[in-house]
């Protein structure tokens, strides 16, 4: 649960709270509107590209189920991925602490470069959604590169934010999956995400 829709259910102030709380889903309803349309669209030319990305929790290397890895320090591993709705193909991007952060220049790189391949098949229009992450996704960073990569490109790039609390995605799915088959495995090195 949200922190908006569990303030609708504990907070004394209930007019103001209840047109907050009827904004807040109402903008929930939109962009997950915004986001079906958007996939009908791209299941229907090839020229429009709708993904969503999200940044999965930190994966961390040691990981075992033996308990004298559990006092260890852990090797960070980061594992950013893109769903493209249109084709329902999954794009994983993934780092270690030595290579980078879990920053913006980070997440722009691989957009960049999901953007790049993407041009390279015939994509003119780019429509991504994401969480309000204010670190990774929504800065000044991404919004730089949208620039950039619109105008070396030729393209337009629109990106829109899920309301905070409801960013399920498709995406997801791909976290989903690590987490399942992470399960009962031993992970010596970064390269065995």
């Amino acid at each position: 649960m949200c922190l908006t829709c569990n303030l609708h259910n504990t907070k004394a102030e209930k007019d103001q709270i209840e047109k907050e709380y009827a904004l807040h889903i109402a903008n929930k309803c939109v962009a997950r509107e915004a986001k079906n349309r958007d996939k009908e669209v791209s299941k229907k030319t090839e020229t429009v590209v709708t993904a969503c990305f999200d940044l999965q929790k930190i994966l961390t290397t040691l990981q075992s189920e033996v308990s004298l890895f559990c006092y260890k320090r852990k090797f960070k591993v980061y594992n950013f991925t893109i769903f493209d709705l249109g084709s329902a193909e999954g794009y994983y991007y993934a780092w270690d602490e030595t290579t980078g952060k879990k920053g913006p220049n980070e997440i722009s790189s691989a957009l960049f470069d999901f953007i790049k391949r993407k041009v390279a098949g015939g994509a003119l229009e780019f429509r991504f959604y994401s969480d309000c992450s204010g670190g990774q996704n929504r800065n000044r960073i991404i919004f730089l590169m949208y620039i950039y990569a619109a105008k070396i490109m030729n393209i337009n790039i629109t990106h829109t934010f899920f309301e905070v609390g409801h960013s399920q995605s498709e995406g997801d799915s791909m976290h989903a999956l690590i987490e399942r088959r992470k399960k009962n495995q031993v992970v010596y090195v970064p390269q065995q995400w």
